[in-house]
C-alpha cells in the first residue's frame, strides 16, 4: 500500500509489523561507534508498552512534551505518543550550559502547548528536575519515563481519523517567536506518499540522518517515513556529526548506504574538516541521494562539497534540492533525481526590481532550481500585496494548497487566519485556502527557485535586495569574518531603508577590523549593487540563531538598535564607534597571559595547557578568561562548541569520554580529570590505533 493510503499513522506502523516484523528499521549509531537496532515489530512491542502507561494516565487528546537525546527512546516515545492518541510536542533538554538561551524556549513551547505531561528518560527527568524545577511551573506537569512501561495487553486500540493530531511541530523561530503547527494523521500520510514519490524510495533504502529529531525534516525523515516507507535508516547524533563529520560520511561508505541529507552548512563543514587521509578511507560511489533543502540551496556549498569529495566516488547527479516548511508538513517541492540539480545565472540588477531573466552581462547571480511541485499539492507565485498571481517570470510569494498543508498555529486563531486561508483574487479560484509560506520565489522554465523570505526583503531606493546575497558576499570579504555568521537586515533612516550588516569576527583589534568594514563595503558593493550604510563586528558565537541554526535577522536588528547585541565596533559613515561592552571579554585588570595550571602532576598540567590550546583555537578571544574551575560554556563556547572541544581532547590524547555528561557545563579541572581517569584505565593501544583518532 501507498503512504497515502493509510488512514493513520499507527495502522500503517502496525501493518508493518504484522507482514514484515522482522525488518530492521532503525539503527541508532552512538559517539563511541556502538549501535542500538529496532525491528517494526520491536517498535510495535515497545511503543505498545509505552503507550499503555499514557493511556492508564488519562493522556489521550492531550498534549505531551518529548524530552530526549537523539537516540531510539526519542523513536518510541514519539510512537507511544501516536499509539495513545496524545499529542506529542517534540522538544529537546534545555542546555544547562545555555540556560538563558535554551529555557526561554522550552518554557514558551510549554505554555503555548499547554502540555498536560513530560515524556522523558529517568536520567534526564533527574537531571531537569534539579536544574530548572523552579521555572515554568514545571512541577505541576506529570513527568512520564520510558522505564514506566505497561504490559502491552493492557493497551487499547485508539480510533484515529485523518483529521486527528498526531502532533505540535514548533518552528525554528527564524522571523519571529516559535509557533505550534498543528500536523494532523491525514497530513503526515499524504506527505510521506510525496516523499517516497519524488525520491523515489522503496523498501530497498537505506539511509543515515544525524538532522535533530525535534525538527520538521529530522523528526518526518527520520522516525516517521522509515516506518511508513520501511525503510532501514541508521540514526546519529548531531552534536556527534559536529564534533567529527567523518563520522557521516564513514557511516555511509562502511554500511554501504544510499541516502541522507544535510543542509548548506553541514556540506561546507564536511568539506572543512575532513582531511586527505580521512577521504583515503570513504567510498562514496554508493551514495545515490543527497537532500538538502536550505534556504536557500547555494550552489557554492553543491560545488565545495563535490569538489572535496569527488575522489571518493561521490556523485553529483546525488545532490537532491528541494523545498518545503513545517506549515505543509514538510515537503513540498523536489528536484529531478535522474541529473543533476538545476544552476541557472540571473540577472542581477533585474532580479532586484523583481524580475526574473537569464543573465546576459557580468552582473550575474547564480540560484539553485527546487523542482517541481509535489503531485497533488496546488503551488502559486503571488504578490504578497495585491493577493494577485504574478505574471511569469516575476518574483513573488509562494503560495501553496493540498492535502499535506497543515490546519494552521496552535491557539492563535487570527494568525492561522492569516496564513493558512489566504485568497487568490482570481475568481475561478477565490474558493481555495492557500498557504501563504512567507518565502519569495518564482517558477522559470517550469522548475520552482526559491529567492529568500517576505520578511527579509531589504528595499533600497526602490530595489529588492536579498539578505542571502549580502551575507554570502561578506562571507567571503575578509579573513577575520567568521563564515555563515552574517545577519543582513534592512534599517529606517529619514531618508528611507538601508542596509545593515552584523557580522562575527575573530578579533577585536581595531585596525583588523577597520580593514575588514572597508573590505565588507567594497565585497557587497561589487556582487550585489549596494553598499551598507552600517556595519556591526561582533565576538564569536554571538550572532542569534534559531535551535536549527538559522540567522535570527529581525532579532539581531533589534537587539542592535536596543544595544543589547555585544560589539567590538560599529561602523556607520565610514567612522567606527565604540558599541556596548562585550560580557565575554576577560576583565582587563586579570592579567591576560596567566594561565592556572592544575596542581603540580606534569600530566594534568600538561591537559590543562592542551584544553587551553584547543579552547582557544574554537574562541580565540577566549584569552586570559581561562581559568581551570570556569565552565568552558562562559568561555563563549556555545553546546556544539563544547562538544567539540571534547572530540579535540579525545583525538588528542586517544581516549573516550563520556561526552553526553562532560557536555554540561563542564569545567576544565573537571574534563583534564575525565581525560586523566580515562588514560589511567587504558594504558595499553593509543587511540589512533584504536581506530579513534
Amino acid at each position: 500500500m501507498l503512504a497515502s493510503d493509510w488512514e493513520n499513522l499507527v495502522d500503517a506502523a502496525r501493518a508493518g509489523s504484522a507482514e514484515q516484523g522482522a525488518k530492521r528499521v532503525f539503527t541508532f549509531l552512538a559517539d563511541d561507534g556502538t549501535e542500538e537496532t529496532l525491528t517494526l515489530a520491536g517498535l510495535d512491542e515497545r511503543a505498545r508498552r509505552l503507550a499503555a502507561t499514557l493511556q492508564a494516565q488519562g493522556l489521550a487528546g492531550e498534549r505531551v512534551l518529548l524530552l530526549f537525546q537523539p537516540g531510539l527512546d526519542y523513536v518510541v516515545g514519539f510512537w507511544a505518543c501516536l499509539y495513545s492518541q496524545a499529542i506529542a510536542v517534540p522538544a529537546y533538554p534545555p542546555d544547562p550550559s545555555q540556560l538563558a538561551r535554551t529555557l526561554p524556549r522550552l518554557g514558551g513551547i510549554l505554555r503555548d502547548s499547554g502540555a498536560r505531561a513530560i515524556l522523558t528518560t529517568e536520567p534526564i527527568r533527574q537531571l531537569a528536575q534539579l536544574i530548572f524545577e523552579e521555572h515554568f511551573g514545571l512541577k505541576d506537569v506529570e513527568w512520564i519515563t520510558t522505564s514506566m512501561l505497561s504490559a502491552s495487553q493492557d493497551w487499547a486500540p485508539p480510533s484515529i481519523s485523518r483529521g486527528d493530531l498526531a502532533f505540535l511541530q514548533y518552528t525554528s523561530g527564524s522571523t519571529g517567536e516559535p509557533k505550534g503547527v498543528m500536523v494532523s494523521h491525514g497530513n503526515l500520510v499524504a506527505n510521506a506518499s510525496m516523499i517516497a514519490e519524488g525520491m523515489g524510495l522503496d523498501t530497498r533504502m537505506s539511509g543515515v540522518l544525524w538532522l535533530p529529531p525535534y525538527h520538521d525534516m529530522g523528526l518526518i525523515g527520520g522516525v516517521i517515513q522509515p516506518v511508513l516507507s520501511r525503510l532501514s535508516i541508521t540514526l546519529m547524533s548531531p552534536l556527534g556529526f559536529i564534533s567529527r563529520p567523518i563520522r557521516w560520511l564513514s557511516a555511509i561508505s562502511r554500511q554501504r548506504l544510499r541516502g541522507s541529507g544535510a543542509p548548506n552548512f553541514a556540506l561546507d563543514l564536511c568539506a572543512r574538516r575532513i582531511d586527505a587521509k580521512q577521504k583515503a578511507e570513504l567510498d562514496l560511489s554508493c551514495w545515490e541521494i543527497l537532500f538538502t533543502g536550505a534556504e536557500p540551496v547555494r550552489n557554492e556549498s553543491l560545488r565545495r562539497f563535490s569538489e572535496a569529495f569527488r575522489e571518493c566516488g561521490f556523485r553529483p547527479e546525488a545532490f537532491y534540492p528541494c523545498y518545503g516548511l513545517a506549515e505543509a508538513t514538510v515537503f513540498v517541492a523536489g528536484a529531478d533525481r535522474s541529473r543533476a540539480p538545476t544552476v541557472r545565472a540571473f540577472d542581477r540588477d533585474l532580479f532586484g526590481q523583481g524580475e526574473v531573466a537569464e543573465a546576459r552581462s557580468a552582473s550575474s547571480m547564480e540560484l539553485v532550481g527546487v523542482g517541481r511541485p509535489a503531485a497533488g499539492l496546488e503551488l502559486h507565485i503571488v504578490d504578497p500585496e495585491t493577493q494577485k498571481e504574478c505574471s511569469p517570470n516575476r518574483i513573488g510569494e509562494i503560495w501553496v494548497a493540498g492535502a499535506s498543508v497543515t490546519r494552521g498555529y496552535w491557539g492563535r486563531e487570527e494568525e492561522t487566519e492569516r496564513v493558512f486561508r489566504a485568497s487568490l483574487l482570481d475568481p475561478d479560484q477565490a474558493r481555495t485556502a492557500y498557504l501563504r509560506t512567507g518565502d519569495l520565489g518564482f517558477v522559470f522554465d517550469g522548475e520552482l527557485f526559491v529567492a529568500g523570505r517576505v520578511k527579509d526583503l531589504i528595499i533600497v531606493n526602490g530595489a529588492n535586495f536579498h539578505p542571502q546575497d549580502v551575507e554570502e558576499a561578506v562571507d567571503h570579504a575578509h579573513p577575520t569574518i567568521r563564515f555563515g555568521c552574517t545577519a543582513a537586515f534592512g534599517l529606517e533612516r529619514s531618508s528611507g531603508e538601508v542596509l545593515g550588516v552584523v557580522a562575527e569576527v575573530r578579533t577585536d583589534d581595531p585596525s583588523d577590523l577597520t580593514l575588514a568594514a572597508d573590505a565588507v563595503r567594497r565585497t557587497v558593493t561589487e556582487r550585489v549593487g549596494i553598499t551598507p550604510e552600517l556595519i556591526a563586528f561582533i565576538p564569536a558565537r554571538t550572532l542569534p540563531k534559531t535551535s536549527s541554526g538559522k540567522v535570527r535577522r529581525s532579532t539581531t536588528r533589534a537587539a542592535l538598535l536596543d544595544k543589547s547585541l555585544p560589539t567590538h565596533a560599529i561602523f556607520e559613515d565610514r567612522t567606527p564607534s565604540n558599541g556596548p561592552p562585550d560580557p565575554l571579554a576577560p576583565d582587563a585588570g586579570a592579567g591576560r597571559s596567566a594561565l592556572v595550571l592544575l596542581g603540580t602532576d606534569d600530566r594534568e598540567a600538561e591537559l590543562t595547557r592542551m584544553a587551553f590550546e584547543a579552547i582557544r583555537e574554537l574562541n580565540d578571544e577566549a584569552g586570559g578568561a581561562l581559568a581551570v574551575d570556569t565552565p568552558v560554556a562562559e568561555l563563549g563556547l556555545d553546546s556544539v562548541h563544547v562538544v567539540e572541544l571534547l572530540a579535540a581532547m579525545e583525538e588528542r590524547c586517544g581516549v573516550v569520554l563520556p561526552m553526553e555528561n562532560l557536555a554540561r557545563g563542564v569545567t576544565i579541572r573537571q574534563l583534564v580529570r575525565a581525560v586523566s581517569d580515562e588514560l589511567d584505565r587504558d594504558d595499553g593501544p593509543t587511540g589512533n590505533e584504536r581506530g579513534l583518532g
